[in-house]
């Protein structure tokens, strides 16, 4: 039913890293939208595509999980299947195959074009997604200004720059996810007991909740950065690379004799990593 492996599967084995495609080649299909929705693996967790022609979205896990990628067709032929491109990783694999076709309507187009792209309730109701309020606010005119065209060929002569709109809203996401993470290893790291002037930063740092000027990094405390979305990319990138300097200072600030040790996932925040029973 294309949501997961159920039973047999084909799988795509070599004895040392390997590229190229598992693919099927389908003729005299008709023009316009499709969607192609494949469960798929690979055991590198990268540089592995599902993909429909042209379009493609990255196979992230060895698991087999389910992907999904549209396309336009405009020629009488459909590519559909898994590629690597690079010898990196022995094994992959597919199931599960499901295509539709959606027509080729003005509003077929529509729909491809508001589908090709992340969607903004990803930013908007995920759970710790952060973002600059600026690049979402940018990103939905972008979205708007592409799927207010009333023709197939001014969509279609939309959708690079909305694609490039897309990239960069996923840069900021990305970056800000960097930062975020970055100051879950801070307030774990303060469980080490660390003492001195750096750790007392850090600590205000992390949990003081409003801005204040002139102090830490010039930009307010973690969760007001996180919370207001003031930041761009280069912005929040900066600032991660502050804190991490910040938390580096604090992780090296013991004395050797001291009692105190920094433990890797102490509060158990990421399952049992790094602990054995």
């Amino acid at each position: 039913d294309g949501t997961h492996s159920t039973g047999s599967f084909w799988e795509n084995w070599h004895s040392s890293p390997h590229s190229g495609k598992m693919y099927k080649v389908i003729e005299n299909v008709p023009h316009g939208v499709y969607s192609l929705q494949m469960a798929a693996f690979t055991d590198y967790n990268s540089d592995a595509f599902v993909f429909a022609n042209s379009d493609r979205v990255e196979v992230t896990s060895s698991n087999m999980n389910t992907y999904k990628v549209m396309t336009i067709v405009e020629v009488d032929t459909l590519e559909i299947g898994l590629v690597k491109d690079e010898k990196l990783g022995q094994w992959m694999g597919i199931d599960n195959v499901k295509l539709m076709y959606y027509g080729s309507s003005i509003d077929s187009y529509k729909f491809y074009v508001e589908n090709a792209v992340t969607p903004v309730s990803y930013y908007e109701d995920g759970d710790h997604i952060y973002y600059q309020t600026a690049a979402l606010d940018a990103y939905k005119e972008a979205i708007a200004q592409a799927t207010s065209n009333d023709t197939k060929e001014t969509l279609l002569a939309a959708i690079p720059a909305l694609r490039e709109a897309d990239n960069v809203m996923k840069a900021n996401a990305a970056a800000y996810k960097a930062y975020y993470e970055m100051g879950q290893k801070g307030l774990e790291a303060l469980l080490g007991g660390f003492v001195g002037e750096d750790a007392d930063l850090l600590a205000d740092y992390l949990m003081y909740e409003e801005p204040e000027e002139g102090v830490y990094n010039s930009n307010g405390a973690y969760e007001y950065i996180l919370e207001a979305g003031e930041l761009s990319t280069e912005e929040i990138a900066a600032e991660t690379a502050w804190l991490s300097e910040l938390i580096d200072r604090v992780l090296k600030s013991i004395a050797p004799g001291d009692e105190v040790m920094f433990l890797a996932n102490a509060n158990f925040s990421d399952g049992v990593k790094g602990w054995t029973s």
